[in-house]
C-alpha cells in the first residue's frame, strides 16, 4: 500500500467524526456500507484493520447500527465465517451480507431500511458520490 496504516486509521476516524457531527446520526448511529465487488484477497490488511478496531472500540461515543456488505469477492465466503466467529455476538447480528444480482441485493437492502435514493450509484442507487467535491465543501465550511 501506498499509504501507512496509521494514514488510513486517520482517515477512518475523520469519517466518523464527520458523520457524527449530525445530530440524528449521534442518536440512531452509523450505518457502513462495503462494497468489496472487485477487492483483491492481497488488498485485505488485517493488522491495519486490527489497528481500526483497537483504535475505535471504547473510545468514540458511537452507535453503530449495521454494516452492510455488498457484492463480496469470492474468498470472502471462505474467511467470513472464520471472522464472524471472534466478532462477538452484538456486533454479529449487526453484519448483514449480501449477494446476487442488484435488483436482489437492492430488494434485501429495502428491508432493512435503505432505500435506492439513499444509495450510491454503484449499487444501483441514486446518490452519486463526489469525494473530491465533499472534500472541497469540507475545507470551505472550516470543519
Amino acid at each position: 500500500s501506498k499509504y501507512a496504516r496509521e494514514s488510513m486509521v486517520r482517515v477512518v476516524w475523520y469519517l466518523i467524526h464527520a458523520a457524527l457531527e449530525d445530530e440524528e446520526t449521534q442518536k440512531k448511529g452509523i450505518v457502513v456500507i462495503a462494497n468489496p465487488k472487485n477487492a483483491k484477497f492481497l488488498q485485505f490488511n488485517q493488522k491495519q484493520d486490527s489497528l481500526i478496531v483497537a483504535s475505535l472500540k471504547g473510545i468514540l461515543p458511537m452507535r453503530l447500527s449495521a454494516i452492510h456488505i455488498c457484492n463480496p469477492p469470492y474468498f470472502f465466503r471462505i474467511f467470513f465465517p472464520i471472522v464472524k466467529i471472534f466478532l462477538g455476538e452484538r456486533l454479529r447480528k449487526r453484519v448483514n451480507v449480501h449477494s446476487g444480482s442488484d435488483e436482489k441485493m437492492l430488494d434485501r437492502l429495502d428491508k432493512f431500511g435503505l432505500k435506492r435514493e439513499d444509495l450510491p450509484t454503484d449499487l444501483g442507487g441514486q446518490i452519486v458520490l463526489d469525494h473530491d467535491g465533499w472534500l472541497e465543501d469540507r475545507k470551505h465550511d472550516g470543519k
